[in-house]
């Protein structure tokens, strides 16, 4: 009968739409904000790592021989740069060990094996790379005369006018490193004169280098000196100072 039938619809369809809400529902005892969407975080970024300071070789030498109160030279290849400049390939990572002078210069030579050092005595220590060719190292001049009063660039600029250095670097194509603008010369306390026949370069630069006071040198106590080459084409540039 119509009039019998209306109020069993009803419940059928209050009961539906009771259990769809039910579903639609977050279960008991969840979290409040598992109800709600998580807010978008931006991923925030990494500390950057702490850069490497590295430092060139012949720097790194002169301060393991000043720790160790040694003379000594630094004799190696570099790499050409522009304008007739010379880069460092060598580079030696801070901090830098100083001390025992023996461990100090190993590290360097195992990292670095094609160089290599021993202690030459009343020459100081040498640091020296196996593969450098210095041919103006090992031009002989028949005699050498210097009385300066000035820094030891002034008297190593005496040493490039002899005619056995500009012979050999005109017929081997040796040219000097481009250097930036050089300190005015200071006049010294002391005079230095020098007086060597049928030697080398490498021993007149030692010369020069040992017959300048102590308190000359930049550690006031003790003086090295570097020989750098390096090769671009049939070209070889050089530097050669006292540190």
């Amino acid at each position: 009968m119509p009039g019998k039938t209306r109020p069993i619809v009803t419940v059928i369809v209050s009961g539906l739409l009771a259990l769809a809400a039910g579903c639609n529902k977050p279960p008991s005892g969840a979290p409040a904000q598992a109800q709600q969407a998580a807010p978008f975080t931006a991923p925030q970024p990494q500390p950057a790592a702490a850069e490497t300071k590295e430092i060139e070789l012949a720097e790194a030498v002169v301060r393991i021989l000043e720790a160790a109160h040694r003379s000594g030279a630094v004799i190696y290849r570099g790499s050409c740069a522009a304008e007739r400049r010379i880069a460092d390939r060598y580079l030696v990572r801070e901090p830098l060990k100083t001390q025992p002078m023996n461990e100090a210069l190993e590290e360097i030579t195992r990292h670095y094996p094609e160089l290599k050092w021993r202690d030459a005595d009343e020459h100081g220590v040498r640091v020296r790379d196996s593969a450098v060719a210095a041919g103006l190292l090992k031009v002989r001049v028949k005699e050498f005369a210097l009385i300066e009063d000035r820094e030891p660039e002034a008297a190593l600029a005496a040493l490039w006018r002899s005619p056995e250095v500009i012979s050999y670097m005109a017929a081997h194509g040796v040219r000097f490193a481009r250097q930036g603008a050089a300190p005015r010369s200071r006049r010294k306390r002391a005079v230095v004169v020098v007086h060597m026949k049928d030697s080398t370069v490498e021993e007149i630069v030692q010369r020069i280098v040992a017959s300048y006071p102590a308190a000359q040198s930049r550690s006031g106590a003790h003086r090295v000196w570097m020989y750098r080459e390096c090769r671009a084409g049939a070209e070889t540039v050089v530097e050669v100072k006292v540190l």
